[in-house]
């Protein structure tokens, strides 16, 4: 189990370093937001700005390309963008539209951690660790032990 661990702990520092340049965030290079509209004539370039707009003649912007026609994409979805500039439909009581589905987030008595819908509970404060839900000091959740890293070791 610990050369597993220490194989992915080397694993996860090395395509860490691998992104360093970047800032680890594809489009993101020195902080700045760099737009990728190569190979696009339309729609969003990932730094919330435009690639470009279609014009009357192909007004639908499908795949980063302008068409004149579109079918709207809303089989198997509740929710979201229809692909065509349209939506599949809205999502009520609260709910969210995560990857085409209604979600609820679920967080309950949950103070920190996934709420089961992409996003989160709640944070913990930099000195304390997420277990299971819980905000628990970080020195409680996590310790390095003996040269082993031990987890959830409740004690001093």
């Amino acid at each position: 189990m610990r050369m597993v661990l220490h194989a992915a702990w080397l694993l996860a520092a090395s395509l860490l370093g691998a992104c360093a340049a970047d800032g680890g965030v594809p489009g993101i290079i020195d902080g700045e937001c760099v737009p990728r509209c190569a190979g696009r004539a339309c729609g969003d370039d990932g730094c919330g700005g435009s690639c470009g707009t279609c014009d009357a003649a192909s007004p639908f912007c499908v795949e980063g390309a302008c068409a004149a026609q579109c079918s709207p994409a809303c089989e198997a979805r509740q929710c979201g963008d229809d692909g065509c500039g349209g939506s599949c439909g809205t999502c009520s009581g609260g709910a969210g539209c995560v990857a085409g589905s209604c979600c609820v987030a679920a967080c309950g008595a949950r103070q920190c951690g996934d709420d089961g819908c992409g996003g989160q509970c709640g944070t913990c404060d930099q000195a304390e660790s997420c277990v299971d839900g819980a905000c628990v000091d970080g020195a409680a959740a996590n310790r390095w032990d003996e040269g082993t890293w031990d987890q959830n070791v409740w004690g001093p």
